[in-house]
């Protein structure tokens, strides 16, 4: 597949300007046109590069501000209620430390889910 010369100038030079990667969803091509503006790819905006997006009313929040009554979209999409929060010592993915366990339950179905506080989740707004 053979692309515009233009186009392609324009993406290695946003790449390189951009070493660190930090601001790697900053500089896309507006429709694909060279001569167009750049946009700015912002949440729940970029589902056309990856993917589908979240739907509105999703808002992503880290796990240590969860609270009891919160709603949350699971990664499977499941909407599930937080029912209660612990803070403490837990075995996480990268091994003993400091976290957040998430009680939930959504219809008959309910669990227990261990985070890093960092972690970020899914609220859903106003649930």
């Amino acid at each position: 597949m053979l692309l515009d010369d233009d186009r392609v100038l324009a993406w290695l030079k946003g790449r390189l300007a951009d070493r660190d990667g930090a601001s790697a969803m900053g500089g896309h091509l507006a429709c694909g046109n060279p001569g167009a503006p750049r946009q700015v790819v912002r949440y729940d905006v970029g589902g056309w590069i990856s993917g589908p997006s979240l739907p509105h009313g999703i808002e992503p929040l880290p796990a240590d501000l969860v609270e009891p009554g919160d709603v949350l979209a699971l990664d499977d999409g499941t909407r599930a209620e937080v029912t209660d929060v612990g803070f403490g010592f837990y075995y996480l993915a990268e091994g003993r430390g400091q976290g957040v366990a998430i009680g939930w339950r959504a219809g008959p179905s309910s669990g227990l889910m261990f985070r890093k506080g960092s972690d970020v989740l899914n609220r859903v707004a106003g649930g």
